[in-house]
């Protein structure tokens, strides 16, 4: 990458130090790092300079160009706010006090996060974009698995709307289907015949039948008239003409003139 192609300004938000524009006192504890070293909130007015206070040492800010650092030293970076101290200091936290005069703003396609042998392989504003699309990318994704599972929720309970749907209907068709049977077997039970040997008179037919089934016929030769049992009484379902022949049942029967009666032959059934 170019490292020259900036186009994000650097923005300075720095006090004037006026009775209008005044530096404001900051008093903040900070630990320091691996590094020795600790980065104030603001940028520290350098006339007024750091002070440094804790650990029972009596600190002296030093302003030597070497880096060696007594246990009671430490050096102020003022253009960068950071200060540095002993590394033997390390996890140590301390008060600092001093006039913060504002801070500098750098873009994010300033600051690298990554270089190799003195080049920048990346900022941080390509770390963020980078981010920022793995982000979107989660987003849709999610919004993707929401969309599915609405579909497919919304498609369960069309299934379960049309199951309910078909189990109504089918409870409806089996009561249809048993409603019909019923009358079927009413109709059935109303018009079938079992055939049974005549009898000589309508009287003889509670005698020789005592214990009839529903649906049994018999004929009274003295009447002739075919009768059936419907459940409670004999009814008369048949008059049989005279000087007919018929098959009646499992019988053959004739109307016999001499006598004047009935005359019945069994033909097996």
């Amino acid at each position: 990458m170019n490292n020259f192609e900036y186009t994000n300004p650097i923005i300075h938000k720095r006090r004037s130090g006026t009775n209008d524009d005044h530096f404001i006192e900051i008093s903040e504890l900070h630990t320091i790092n691996n590094n020795g070293q600790i980065v104030l909130t603001e940028l520290p007015n350098e006339y007024e300079r750091v002070q440094v206070e804790g650990n029972n040492i009596t600190w002296k800010e030093v302003t030597r160009i070497d880096n060696t650092l007594k246990t009671d030293e430490f050096k102020v970076d003022y253009k960068n706010k950071i200060v540095t101290f002993n590394i033997n200091h390390v996890g140590v936290q301390l008060l600092f006090s001093y006039l913060g005069t504002g801070l500098t703003y750098l873009p994010t396609s300033m600051i690298y996060t990554s270089e190799n042998n003195g080049d920048v392989t990346e900022t941080l504003k390509q770390l963020t974009d980078t981010t920022e699309q793995a982000r979107q990318d989660v987003i849709e994704t999610d919004n993707t698995v929401q969309t599915n599972e609405s579909t497919r929720q919304s498609q369960e309970q069309t299934r379960e709307t049309q199951e309910t749907t078909r189990q109504s209907n089918e409870t409806t068709r089996e009561s249809e289907h048993d409603a019909s049977m019923q009358e079927l077997d009413e109709a059935v039970s109303t018009t079938k015949l079992n055939y049974l040997e005549p009898v000589a008179t309508y009287n003889d037919i509670s005698t020789t039948y005592p214990s009839p089934s529903v649906g049994d016929s018999t004929i009274a030769e003295d009447t002739r008239i075919r009768y059936r049992y419907d459940g409670a009484n004999w009814v008369g379902i048949q008059q049989l003409d005279t000087g007919n022949s018929s098959v009646m049942g499992n019988y053959l029967m004739e109307f016999n003139t001499s006598t004047n009666t009935l005359d019945f032959k069994y033909i097996g059934g």
